[in-house]
């Protein structure tokens, strides 16, 4: 089924710093920004965002392996690991890893997905929330 998907994406929220802010202190450019009162572009929702969000995004079709994802995105973070625990020292930032996966009977892999230790380590360190949602599409 061609709309089943799946979506692991590092999130960096705050309201004291903005997208460019985080990149600059990252060295890293985000595939999504949003800023302080914006409204998202790919949210059905369309209400303005309480704060500014700052977006990795790894994704695949139904048939992409979501532990991979992971990887794939930790990879692309780690660089940046330390220094974001530094900001967190002196602002007010949240961190989450996000997993979106839509999944169906005529599924190839399944909704299942494993996170190493090194990436879990690196998560709790910079205090990550995990936000999971799985949508079943049949």
């Amino acid at each position: 089924m061609t709309q089943d998907r799946r979506i692991a994406s590092f999130v960096v929220v705050s309201k004291d710093l903005t997208p460019a802010d985080i990149s600059r202190a990252t060295g890293l450019q985000p595939d999504e920004e949003i800023w302080l009162g914006e409204k998202a572009s790919r949210s059905s929702w369309a209400r303005p965002e309480a704060d500014h969000v700052w977006e990795l995004v790894e994704s695949g079709a139904e048939n992409v392996d979501v532990s991979e994802l992971i990887v794939r995105l930790y990879e692309r973070i780690s660089p940046a690991i330390a220094v974001l625990r530094s900001l967190k020292e002196v602002v007010d930032l949240g961190v989450l890893l996000r997993v979106v996966i839509y999944a169906s009977s005529e599924d190839p892999i399944g909704p299942g997905f494993a996170v190493d230790a090194t990436v879990l380590q690196s998560l709790v360190s910079v205090g990550a929330r995990l936000d999971i949602d799985l949508y079943a599409t049949d």
